[in-house]
């Protein structure tokens, strides 16, 4: 007989525990897997998320304390810039495409007395736009220089200040009309290829005692900087009566106290007898376009107002220009996305000048150039000037437009881009925080359920 518990109740049997052989945990793959997973967050970067070879960064690129952003210093969807939010090789910049060059060739220094700098701040726009404007938004006395590689000149003039949607303050960079008291030379640029001289000329030459100094006054990224590179456009194009333009530094005194400095885009202004008798001669008459309105502006020579029997300017039939130079200014407009001129939707910002024979159009408030969406959206794919509309409805003129277009835009440095061309970096840099912060929310959800799966083992 058997005396163990073979026969025993089952409560009061023993349970045999079987154990598992022991699972060997290897620390070092464990941390390794986990630093793989960080790796996926920052390659080559150090304390940065979602970024490559960055410092301090998140969803950046060659960045240091940078959000989204590429090649940048403490920026947010910013591209090669510094301190800088939505811009572009910019420092301290709000949403800007600093990427264009601006050719500075001179500096214009103006020193006002403290009353009349005063006085002139007092002008609001309504006083300046008013019929009857005041005193105080007139012509005022200062000193101005002008000073450039070959000349240093210092002289007595008058100015004031200018603008309309450009409108700025005293102490917020305003436009300016400046008059010197005598003649200066402001440049003088060599003609060649498409681009012409005045009549018997080999170098067109900006002399007068007036200059426009525009402030470039819209925002960076609706402006483009465009008003120079749009003047070089046109007289690629081999139209004539195209202002000369570039940029200058101006310096703004009150006494001797520097109030700003800023970059300016100064241009030749057509309202000039001294622009006229270069272009068209002693006898010339000249109107602008406006807002839809007509104006006189000057006349000399044989040529009276009173005496020109004046076409609707308004809609001017080809008849009565220069074909080529009517085709020019169009190619132009088209490469520089002229939306506010004469053929694209508006009757706005130009001239006409009268020979005594033809009428010839000018160029003028291209300031606003070279912006893709807004020219796709106002051009409507056809001109609305009456003359351009009779060109393309003829077979010979529809060709020379297409073979003058064709060729300037293989010579141009710049020319208007798409809209998709506009809109692509200002998409990326609203979609690189985006797609960032999506990629780090997944990567820190997988890291979690990595380090759980580590404690569990």
């Amino acid at each position: 007989m058997s005396l163990g518990f073979v026969n025993a109740p089952k409560k009061f049997q023993q349970k045999q525990v079987v154990q598992s052989p022991p699972v060997e945990i290897n620390l070092r793959e464990q941390k390794q897997y986990q630093m793989n997973v960080r790796s996926r967050l920052s390659f080559l970067s150090v304390l940065s998320y979602v970024s490559f070879v960055s410092f301090l960064s998140f969803g950046s690129i060659s960045s240091i304390a940078s959000v989204g952003s590429v090649g940048s210093i403490l920026s947010v969807g910013s591209s090669g810039s510094i301190l800088s939010v939505g811009s572009n090789q910019c420092t301290l910049k709000l949403f800007t495409d600093c990427s264009v060059n601006l050719n500075v060739v001179a500096t214009v220094t103006l020193q006002i007395d403290s009353t009349t700098f005063d006085a002139m701040a007092t002008c609001t726009k309504k006083e300046y736009k008013s019929d009857d404007p005041p005193d105080h938004c007139d012509y005022q006395k200062a000193t101005c220089r002008w000073q450039d590689n070959t000349q240093n000149v210092v002289m007595n003039c008058t100015l004031r200040r200018k603008g309309s949607s450009t409108w700025k303050e005293m102490v917020d960079k305003p436009s300016f009309k400046i008059k010197w008291d005598d003649k200066v030379t402001f440049a003088s640029t060599s003609c060649g290829g498409y681009t012409v001289c005045p009549p018997d000329a080999t170098q067109n030459v900006w002399k007068s005692k007036k200059i426009t100094l525009n402030n470039n006054g819209y925002p960076p990224y609706y402006t483009k900087n465009g008003e120079v590179d749009a003047y070089d456009v046109f007289r690629m194009t081999g139209k004539s009566l195209v202002p000369s333009a570039q940029y200058v530094d101006v310096i703004l005194k009150k006494d001797d106290r520097v109030m700003r400095k800023d970059t300016y885009a100064a241009i030749e202004t057509i309202n000039d007898k001294e622009f006229m008798k270069k272009w068209v001669g002693k006898n010339y008459g000249l109107w602008e376009i406006d807002a839809g309105l007509l104006e006189f502006k000057r006349d000399g020579g044989s040529i009276e107002v009173d005496n020109v029997t004046v076409p609707n300017l308004l809609r001017l039939s080809q008849e009565y220009m220069h074909t080529d130079d009517m085709i020019n200014y169009y190619v132009g407009e088209v490469l520089t996305g002229h939306w506010d001129g004469a053929c694209q939707s508006k009757f706005n910002n130009h001239y006409y000048s009268y020979d005594g024979q033809r009428w010839t159009i000018i160029p003028s408030g291209v300031d606003n150039t070279f912006q893709g969406c807004i020219y796709e959206i106002s051009s409507r794919g056809r001109p609305t000037c009456l003359f351009m509309q009779e060109c393309l409805n003829d077979d010979t003129c529809r060709y020379k437009v297409e073979t003058r277009m064709a060729e300037v835009r293989h010579i141009v440095r710049r020319t208007t881009p798409t809209c998709i061309e506009e809109l692509f970096p200002t998409l990326l840099i609203l979609v690189m925080p985006t797609v960032a912060i999506l990629v780090f929310v997944c990567a820190f959800k997988k890291l979690q359920n990595v380090r759980e799966i580590g404690f569990k083992l």
